[in-house]
């Protein structure tokens, strides 16, 4: 198995690709070997002294060593450069700008602007001109939009770097120095101690007790006890406890070291490279938006190669200048007319104002087209520690007097004496290596920390943050912790000093003597001077002795416990098989639930005064260790955040499947898996561990999984198949190429994967996913670049809300799309007329400009804060493949439906026009019409036209304010239809009535658009340009008269929708 596990160190390029200094055997022949595998942990002590022989380490007395000189450190640093990580390639900010106009939609309407001008060129027409540059205008404002945004988060990220550079205690030319952990080389000789951050890849040549955490790099959560014993050949590099890791927090004892591998060749530099080597995969949204393109250049391309033909035929169109004017005026303008011009500024400003909203909810995005991919998700791949736990070791229960205590409870009784009550409180804070920070720490921690939180939220202002974040800054005062040390002690003190004050109790208790907690003796020990009362006459003084470590151990020490029983006996009882066996059951529960378990015990004596308390030359101490008093077990363990059992319900009720994937142990993952509610305690669990045979029939029966990394490579494709289609499943001892590996699997089973993280660990995962989500606060530098997402408040339930806000942005671009497109159909119409049935035109070019950059924007622009729908967060994920962005059904309803009705209505009051004017349109359609001009009313009639059936005649000024009005009315009918239409396009499946009209943009927006109508439409001097004219009420009844159908038809279709079977044809075929 071990040599399992380095095979896969060494895929992940943890061997390969790392750096070590050789040598050939003479002094200073040193040399940068680049693909030279870490050797250092497996090396004997000798052969690490002659290995790194400028370091000058003193085998006999290691404190004693030497060291680098400086003039040797020196080479070394401008040799093989700064111990930093090299920071991902920025792309230039001119290149940034310049690739926004790769987006599809922006090339399409480039494509448009291109048509234009060669329509110019061709009829010198100069409205096609100015369309042209209205298109170039819009593009490069849409891209400014979207390169500001992306500019805004990338700002934020970079206010996150840090103030001042760390520093750390090196030894050169015999002296300890303190200098920034950038000027380390490999060979320096560095010490470290509790609370020091390990500041590169140290193999350790002396340890005296100390434990680091690096759950950043390895997802482990408790610190692991380093050694300096040398590790094992096949030892997995990540598992040599010899070796003290980069970014790695240091607890308790201290230690020396020497630098082996610096920058990018630590540990963390190898992830760090393997996420920067995983290409960034399209979002959801650039997938729709390019099939969406293609759909409109095919439909456009269609219709107008359609209609050219058409019009040739109808209008036996014989000169090359007739057919040139017809590809112009049929070709070119039906493609230009199919294109939303608006809508790629629409649908930015619908992210843009999404990504908002997200970071009021503590959300920052970084792609701003990820909004939407957040809310498709299907799958979430989570990290354990820090999201879904607080990582914060706690104390959840206490075993004392025979009882289990769930919460904390102080009797009105005294802390002295023998009670158990008493004694538990005595043992959790006299024995306890956690110390309370100084009020000079206190205060320099607060303000190094509000003040880089202050930076974050200056940077995100910007985003509109500042109320989300301050609030978290006004409650910081009680996020900061009060005592300082390893984890379990902290907890521990932290659980006792709520109700009795530890520095009191420990001025009253002072030590006299202490042995350290070691991974040998598994137990901590403090003898301190006992305030019981001891006769003035006497020589003698009352010691009490007190133990903490591991259950087991503690327990053989115990011949009694404290029990409050036993009041007569001085609390005591004989620890009998019975409470042994009570002892072993309440452990074997703790350890079930992944807790982290301690025991205490104690026993008080007389020694003479003056009496000087230690071990003999046969270690055995001159003071009672056996004997003991049971006191009390204590289990500890990062719990889950408050919200995060409701916010995994949501999950599963929004049909999200959530995936714990951590580099814990399995027990201990499937604890907290269970608390939160990812895994059901009630349905069947697989467990594929290490050494653990499963059969082949629990696999299709199951209901979730926990499965241990060491498996992970030896699954099938069917096995993975099955684990994967589970509703839950818990990940553990995973390594960054394990996360990586579950992140593909899925997405080849079509599913979109937000994948959560926090450490250096998870960053190849997080580029790998659809969505990548790091935490804001205390996620690493590496992964918040690899994200798409950060979270500023580390919390999962946060996931949650931008699940439910990416659901809102994607109904809400369908319903502007749904709205949007509605328009485009009428403006196909009036060219239509105009090319096969020979009519005047419905609109003019300036109108058609008017409506889709002008009108209809407003109301488009504030469909973006429509509040979410009731059942938003009840549906299923979508399915890319069936619920697309612009389905077949979204384009029936657009064109087919709402389309259709609003040209009825249009074609209504165009033909009302002329019949006011004793003009019908088969007039048009009359053989003689006595002029080779055309047989049909245009702005370039320049001679009067005779209408056979009446016998009447039209000047050219009449043709041209007869066809302003017609054109002017088309344009009410249309505009105003539109604004009739915009309040169904609210819900998608809701009554508009139950939905409510709370969204006051849409009152302003509809309120816009009227003042624009009415603008163009009857003030005088606007009306020359665009060609309108004075009309009456006809086209604005025809306007009303389309919106009551459309009203009608979706609250009908709607009602229907919510009480049918979804499956069934009608809900299919007509529900968008």
């Amino acid at each position: 198995m071990a040599q399992e596990c380095n095979g896969r160190d060494v895929e992940l390029g943890l061997s390969q690709k790392d750096a070590a200094y050789v040598s050939d055997g003479k002094a200073s022949s040193f040399e940068y070997q680049p693909l030279a595998p870490p050797q250092e942990p497996y090396l004997s002590l000798e052969d690490i002294i002659s290995l790194h022989d400028q370091t000058r380490i003193d085998g006999a007395n290691i404190e004693r060593s030497l060291g680098l000189t400086e003039t040797e450190a020196a080479r070394r640093l401008q040799l093989y450069g700064r111990n930093v990580l090299t920071p991902p390639t920025r792309m230039p900010e001119w290149q940034r700008f310049l690739l926004q106009f790769t987006n599809v939609f922006l090339l399409l309407l480039n494509g448009c602007a291109v048509l234009s001008i060669v329509a110019y060129v061709i009829t010198a027409d100069i409205i096609n001109l100015y369309l042209a540059i209205v298109l170039v205008v819009v593009v490069f404002l849409t891209a400014f939009i979207q390169f500001h945004e992306e500019g805004k988060a990338l700002a934020v990220i970079d206010s996150f770097a840090k103030m001042l550079a760390a520093e750390c205690i090196v030894i050169r030319q015999g002296e300890e120095k303190k200098i920034t952990t950038d000027l380390l080389v490999a060979g320096d000789l560095v010490k470290v101690q509790n609370g020091d951050r390990v500041p590169a890849d140290l193999v350790l040549l002396l340890c005296r007790g100390l434990k680091a955490e690096c759950s950043s790099l390895t997802g482990e959560s408790e610190p692991v006890s380093c050694t300096h014993q040398t590790s094992e050949e096949g030892t997995p590099f990540f598992e040599c406890k010899n070796v003290a890791f980069n970014t790695s927090l240091c607890f308790d004892g201290m230690a020396l070291g020497v630098v082996f591998r610096t920058g990018d060749h630590t540990g963390i530099g190898t992830i760090a490279k393997l996420a920067s080597e995983t290409k960034q995969r399209e979002s959801t949204l650039q997938k729709e938006v390019r099939n969406f393109v293609r759909l409109v250049a095919v439909v456009s391309l269609t219709m107008a190669s359609a209609c050219f033909v058409g019009a040739v035929f109808v209008q036996q169109a014989r000169t090359i200048d007739v057919i040139i004017k017809l590809f112009v005026n049929g070709f070119l303008v039906i493609i230009v007319a199919n294109v939303p011009q608006g809508l790629p500024a629409t649908v930015t400003s619908l992210l843009s104002l999404a990504a908002r909203n997200m970071a009021q909810r503590s959300v920052l995005i970084k792609r701003i087209d990820c909004v939407e991919t957040l809310g498709s998700t299907s799958l979430i791949c989570s990290d354990k520690t820090g999201t879904l736990t607080k990582n914060e070791m706690t104390v959840t229960d206490v075993w004392y007097d025979g009882s289990l205590i769930r919460r904390r409870r102080r009797d009105r009784e005294s802390l002295f004496g023998q009670a158990p009550q008493a004694l538990f409180y005595r043992a959790a804070i006299l024995c306890n290596g956690a110390q309370a920070s100084s009020d000079t720490e206190l205060e320099d921690s607060k303000r190094d920390r509000i003040e880089h939180q202050m930076t974050r939220i200056r940077s995100a202002s910007r985003l509109v943050w500042r109320n989300a974040v301050s609030v978290s800054v006004l409650n910081f005062d009680a996020k900061l912790p009060t005592f300082v040390g390893n984890p379990s002690d902290v907890a521990i003190i932290t659980y006792a000093d709520a109700l009795c004050s530890s520095k009191e109790l420990r001025n009253m208790y002072p030590i006299v003597f202490e042995v350290p907690f070691n991974s040998t003796n598994k137990w901590q020990l403090v003898l301190v001077k006992s305030v019981e009362s001891v006769p003035e006459e006497s020589d003698m003084v009352e010691y009490e002795v007190i133990m903490k470590g591991a259950p087991e151990v503690i327990l053989k020490k115990c011949s009694s416990f404290a029990s409050s029983k036993a009041r007569a006996n001085q609390f005591k009882e004989d620890a009998t098989d019975s409470f042994r066996q009570q002892f072993e059951d309440q452990y074997k529960a703790f350890a079930s639930q992944g807790m982290r378990v301690l025991a205490m015990c104690s026993k008080t004596f007389l020694a003479p005064q003056g009496v000087v308390f230690g071990a003999g030359e046969n270690g055995v101490y001159n003071f009672p260790t056996s004997d003991m008093n049971f006191v009390a077990m204590v289990a500890i363990i990062d719990p889950p955040r408050d919200n995060v059992p409701d916010a995994i319900a949501t999950c599963h009720r929004a049909g999200v499947r959530v995936f714990m994937v951590t580099g814990d142990h399995p027990f201990t993952g499937r604890a907290i898996a269970e608390q939160i509610g990812l895994l059901d305690k009630s349905k069947k669990v697989i467990e594929v561990l290490e050494n653990h045979t499963t059969e082949a029939s629990e696999w299709e029966s199951c209901e979730g999984a926990v499965v241990h990394g060491c498996r992970i490579d030896a699954l099938t494709d069917e096995q993975w198949r099955i684990i994967l289609s589970r509703p839950a499943v818990c990940f553990a001892r995973t390594t960054p190429a394990h996360k990586l590996e579950i992140v593909r699997r899925a997405q080849d089973m079509g599913n979109i994967v937000a994948v959560t993280g926090d450490g250096v660990n998870d960053a190849p995962a997080l580029k790998q996913a659809d969505v990548g989500i790091a935490m804001g606060l205390n996620g690493s530098d590496v992964a918040q670049d690899a994200a798409d997402i950060l979270l500023m408040d580390d919390n999962f339930a946060s996931i949650v809300s931008g699940i439910e806000e990416g659901r809102i942005i994607f109904d809400n671009i369908k319903k502007t799309i749904a709205y949007t497109m509605a328009h485009i159909f009428p403006e196909v119409v009036s060219a239509l007329i105009n090319l096969l049935l020979a009519l005047p035109a419905g609109l003019t070019a300036l109108q058609v400009l008017t409506i889709d950059l002008g009108t209809e924007l407003g109301p488009a622009i504030s469909l973006a804060y429509e509040k979410a729908e009731f059942n938003i967060m009840d549906r299923k994920p979508r399915d890319p493949k069936k619920d697309r962005l612009v389905s077949p059904v979204l384009l029936l309803y657009s064109y087919v439906t709402s389309g259709c009705v609003i040209s009825a209505g249009c074609m209504l009051a165009y033909t009302v026009v002329y019949w006011d004017h004793n003009i019908k349109l088969s007039d048009f359609f009359a053989p003689d019409l006595n002029t080779d001009k055309g047989a049909f009313f245009s702005l370039t009639s320049d001679e009067p036209v005779l209408i056979q059936r009446t016998g009447e005649t039209f000047t050219p000024s009449q043709q041209q304010r007869i066809f302003s009005i017609a054109v002017t009315a088309f344009y009410i009918a249309l505009t105003v239809g539109q604004f009739c239409h915009i309040w169904v396009c609210k819900t998608r499946v809701a009554s508009i009535f139950d939905h409510g009209f709370g969204n006051k943009l849409t009152f302003y927006g509809v309120g816009f658009g009227l003042f624009l109508v009415i603008m163009f439409s009857y003030v005088p001097g606007i009306q020359g340009i665009v060609c309108s004219y004075f009309v009456n009420y006809i086209p604005w009844l025809c306007a009303f008269g389309s919106g009551i159908v459309l009203w009608v038809y979706n609250e009908l279709s709607k009602w229907y929708f919510r009480r049918a079977d979804p499956s069934s044809c009608l809900v299919r075929w007509l529900s968008w």
